[in-house]
């Protein structure tokens, strides 16, 4: 007698259609292989209670048998889980700090440059106390007043802020424009002319530089240098030497060309320019000897030998 044997069905398939419903058509399967051979169930089964009594049975184990094998998964599916979120949670983060970066060895400071033309010695009275550079302009111009005359003084020179405007204008003299609001000298006097003409404006000016006293004037700039050098580095260089600028200053105006004849100029705008490219290309110290004439700039540039001997003994660079 053959017997028809059900398939075996995977765990899967009874999680999917429910392990109950599962085992329910199972059995009923069994119940219709007696019509299939013309055989009543009873002739099939000989003893109803026999066969299904133990194959209840069996169904039973098997359910439970698959029932205790899900729980356990299941139970150790989350036993693994609570175990791990509770390490996390027990074991403190560790972090891994970056390193710090390696700082760059720092720059080397910049050398204050050489000094090349010290201030000379004071020869005459010991050095006295000056005043702050802020409050100096009555005492610095009471002493330039006395140099070239009190009239000349107030004629010529632009007494506030004295000292910043001298040092302002000696720092521009070799560079291509001496700013008008930082000149210590008032505007020359009469309208401009592009002719010859134009020279004798500047006579009144000439005649009281060539009048002063060159020793004299450096002693009192060696009294006052001080001030300076402090209005020196107030104007952008703390590092720099004011006496050093002022001697280069007064060889860039000695390099000025002399010229026998009156330069040609033109006026593209507003403004009038050297129609030469080289005398307009010119610092401001050395367009300003250029607007004098010959016989001006001679005795400004005497002058100005006279005063750089008192300052120092080196001879002006060849150029």
């Amino acid at each position: 007698m053959f017997f028809h044997v059900p398939s075996v069905v995977s765990p899967f398939d009874w999680l999917r259609t429910g392990i109950s419903r599962h085992f329910l058509l199972e059995r009923n399967a069994l119940r219709d292989i007696p019509l299939q051979y013309g055989m009543s169930e009873h002739d099939y089964y000989p003893s109803r209670g026999d066969y299904y009594a133990p194959h209840d049975a069996h169904y039973q184990r098997r359910l439970s048998w698959w029932v205790w094998l899900i729980l356990i998964a299941l139970v150790a599916i989350f036993a693994g889980a609570g175990y791990y979120f509770w390490k996390q949670q027990s074991e403190p983060p560790t972090f891994t700090l970056p390193e710090p970066p390696v700082a760059a060895p720092p720059a080397p400071k910049a050398e204050k440059p050489e000094i090349r033309h010290p201030v000379p010695p004071s020869k005459s009275e010991p050095e006295v106390s000056l005043p702050p550079l802020e409050r100096s302009d009555a005492y610095v111009g009471e002493l330039l007043a006395e140099l070239m005359g009190h009239e000349t003084f107030r004629s010529l020179l632009i007494p506030d802020q004295l000292v910043r405007r001298i040092v302002a204008t000696v720092d521009h003299l070799p560079r291509k424009v001496v700013p008008t609001r930082a000149n210590a000298l008032r505007p020359v006097r009469g309208p401009f002319t592009p002719d010859i003409a134009n020279r004798s404006r500047y006579n009144a000016h000439v005649k009281v530089f060539e009048a002063l006293d060159a020793r004299a004037l450096v002693q009192a700039y060696v009294k006052l240098y001080p001030l300076f050098q402090g209005a020196y580095a107030n104007l952008g260089f703390p590092d720099g030497y004011f006496n050093d600028r002022l001697v280069a200053a007064i060889d860039d105006m000695l390099s000025a060309p002399e010229l026998t004849t009156q330069p040609e100029l033109v006026q593209p705008k507003v403004f009038y320019r050297y129609s030469d490219p080289d005398l307009e290309g010119r610092s401001a110290g050395q367009k300003i000897l250029m607007r004098l004439g010959a016989e001006n700039a001679a005795k400004v540039k005497a002058k100005l030998r006279e005063i750089r001997g008192e300052l120092t003994t080196t001879e002006p660079a060849a150029r």
